[in-house]
């Protein structure tokens, strides 16, 4: 399992890592990570665990591990805060193959992160 990143020049993709093991990207999708997806962040020295799930998609291996995801309930109403404010929680994130990603639930899908 490592750690990519894109070309600078891919704009949305700028301070960002997507995770991959062999020639496998993966992505985070809502259905297993009932959390606010684009608030997730990664560690550089996140311990993934692989894990081969027989009945998923015919049979992939998924990654899972820790990782962290902004707090809201600090926020009330506002829209606005000055930087500091900025809180996080732990959560454990699951991970499934990029190209299987859509075949259970409708939902939000992410694979590219920042770093935390």
């Amino acid at each position: 399992m490592q750690l990519i990143q894109t070309n600078p020049r891919c704009r949305n993709n700028i301070g960002k890592v997507a995770v991959q093991r062999g020639p496998v990207v993966y992505c985070a999708e809502e259905v297993d990570n009932p959390v606010n997806l684009p608030a997730v962040t990664l560690s550089a020295t996140a311990r993934l665990t692989a894990k081969f799930e027989p009945k998923f998609a015919g049979g992939v291996v998924t990654l899972s591990g820790p990782a962290r995801v902004l707090r809201d309930d600090n926020w009330d109403d506002q829209l606005y805060q000055g930087v500091g404010h900025m809180k996080t929680r732990p959560v454990k994130l699951k991970l499934v193959p990029y190209c299987v990603w859509g075949n259970r639930k409708v939902g939000k899908m992410r694979a590219w992160f920042e770093l935390a």
